[in-house]
């Protein structure tokens, strides 16, 4: 359960809070019934603002498009105009990164944040490649002054959750992202992560996120539809 409020609210019944940062709350129940229950609560008391259960993401296949984009053209223009090139920080949210990878060429770098349940502490060395396979596109198709940061919010099975990408994006955003890069969806609206784009897009970070694989509308896949 997700609790957004001025101060840390009494624990309903019997849970631990995990997380609490930026005036929000993370309570673990033992069963779903126990948890809407506590949702209902917390809704109630006048120094929340909302609460909410917890939400599963997943994440998107993906599309290897350096011909289609032309990234080696863009790349060579770049460098044949003498651009002065400032360093840009991408945010990867994802299953994390193969850090010893020979094609990254030290410019994927560990956030040392792991927010989901597999894995390493303290790291977002990646259990599973779709991480990987996305800093990798960056990395093929970005100049050497792009630099992607690896944030760990997805399992080795490719899923997580909202309070898990809510945190991966304020880390992100503290640690200077120029750019937020989301591989990742959910059906499901989630006050926290709402909340957390809202935030970074009003510092000026650019937020990326898939659509889903089906080629429907972009207002059924959270949080593209943000």
């Amino acid at each position: 359960v997700i609790v957004k409020a001025t101060s840390q609210p009494d624990t309903y019944k019997n849970a631990e809070c995990v997380v609490g940062n930026n005036n929000r709350y993370i309570y673990q129940y033992s069963d779903a019934e126990t948890a809407q229950k506590a949702v209902e609560y917390y809704n109630e008391l006048p120094y929340v603002k909302w609460a909410e259960l917890d939400g599963i993401v997943e994440s998107q296949a993906l599309s290897y498009g350096n011909y289609m984009m032309q990234g080696d053209e863009a790349k060579e223009y770049i460098t044949e105009s003498n651009l002065n090139k400032e360093e840009i920080i991408v945010a990867v949210l994802d299953t994390g990164a193969y850090f010893d990878s020979p094609a990254y060429n030290g410019r994927v770098i560990d956030s040392g944040y792991n927010f989901s349940d597999t894995g390493i502490n303290n790291s977002a060395e990646s259990d599973h490649p779709h991480g990987d396979y996305v800093s990798t596109i960056i990395v093929d198709n970005t100049s050497e002054n792009v630099k992607v940061y690896a944030y760990k919010v997805l399992d080795e099975f490719g899923y997580g959750t909202n309070s898990a990408v809510s945190l991966g994006i304020d880390m992100a955003v503290a640690d200077g992202a120029d750019i937020i890069n989301m591989s990742l969806g959910s059906e499901v609206f989630s006050n926290a992560v709402y909340d957390s784009i809202k935030n970074a897009h009003s510092k000026g970070i650019v937020i990326v996120c898939a659509a889903g694989n089906e080629g429907d509308d972009v207002s059924k896949h959270y949080p593209a539809a943000f």
